[in-house]
């Protein structure tokens, strides 16, 4: 019996196995549902979801960035268990701090690049989803400049803050053309954040009455 047991064991084994390899051409082939490839994206179809996670990228980025901004200017103490954390108290994080790199970079590095995506689609300057990413590529551009005296942009070369700075005012420069040529309320509604964070961008960089006058055109 045990004997008989092992034969439909191998036997049934020996079938589920036949099916899986008449079913696809290379059996240790899986596609992995949560990657999306870059060629693969339509632009019309898939804009809103791509600058929708654009825009929950920054929130999430923003989120941690306040922590430890407010830690390291010394807006609020520390009061934690982790070391690394105690570093942006103290003002003196090592290149090698895991909070560092995990919380703050990385999420911030992410917005940039995910927003940079949404903003270079093939779509007309006044689509409500490219006015998105464009704001919320300058948004992040800044904060980058504010947080770091070096920034990077998707790999490319080192770029200095003034660098920064300029192209945070490019991006919301193109989101407040759009935003005020499309005229709808969503859009005129991102057109006057990026021109919240242009004032922003150009009060960091000193330049105030090109701040003064962006900011007084918004309600």
């Amino acid at each position: 019996m045990t004997m008989i047991k092992r034969a439909v064991k191998v036997g049934g084994t020996a079938l589920v196995l036949g099916f899986g390899l008449g079913a696809c051409n290379d059996f240790l082939t899986v596609k992995n549902p949560n990657n999306i490839l870059l060629e693969a994206i339509a632009p019309a179809t898939d804009a809103p979801t791509l600058a929708a996670s654009a825009q929950q990228d920054l929130a999430a980025a923003y989120g941690w960035l306040s922590m430890y901004q407010s830690w390291f200017v010394g807006e609020m103490r520390v009061a934690e268990t982790f070391p690394t954390r105690h570093e942006f108290g103290r003002r003196d994080v090592t290149a090698a701090n895991g909070s560092h790199n995990g919380e703050v970079w990385t999420p911030l590095s992410r917005a940039l690049a995910s927003a940079t995506i949404v903003s270079d689609l093939d779509l007309p300057a006044t689509d409500v989803n490219k006015i998105r990413g464009q704001v919320m590529k300058g948004f992040a551009f800044v904060l980058m400049a504010e947080s770091f005296c070096e920034g990077v942009l998707r790999g490319g070369p080192s770029l200095a803050t003034s660098e920064m700075l300029d192209s945070a005012v490019v991006a919301f420069e193109a989101a407040i053309a759009g935003g005020t040529s499309n005229g709808g309320a969503t859009a005129v509604s991102l057109a006057n954040a990026a021109r919240v964070g242009a004032a922003r961008a150009h009060l960091q960089a000193g330049r105030k009455a090109q701040a003064l006058t962006l900011a007084n055109a918004v309600p």
